[in-house]
């Protein structure tokens, strides 16, 4: 219950175009905020942010931990609330590989109808 409440809010965002990927926050390997937010750009001044990303992002982490308007969270962590109280919701590329890879591998296998197998 609790996925397709994910699944449905998720739907709903990107419908509204309040959805995007980035490649990356942070090129390098150093933290830097002023490079995250160019990354984020005008989508700072919309509102709140949900940047999910994935637990071994480190650089990223670290560059937008501080940042007010947004808010962290691991993919593994990902709720429909967060969603919900988010005006924009922005992936890492390997954040949603790795959210699309769960998500399929979530799906129930299909039932084999029972009785005789020709």
């Amino acid at each position: 219950m609790k996925t397709a409440a994910l699944r449905q809010i998720l739907s709903d965002r990107a419908r509204s175009e309040r959805i995007s990927v980035v490649s990356e926050f942070v090129s390098g390997d150093g933290p830097s905020t002023k490079a995250a937010l160019e990354t984020l750009g005008d989508w700072v001044s919309e509102g709140r942010i949900l940047a999910v990303l994935g637990r071994d992002e480190e650089t990223a982490w670290r560059s937008l931990r501080n940042v007010r308007a947004v808010q962290l969270v691991s993919v593994d962590q990902l709720n429909a609330y967060d969603v919900v109280v988010s005006d924009r919701v922005v992936f890492s590329k390997p954040a949603l590989d790795s959210f699309i890879a769960g998500a399929s591998s979530n799906k129930p296998e299909a039932q084999q109808p029972e009785g005789d197998d020709k």
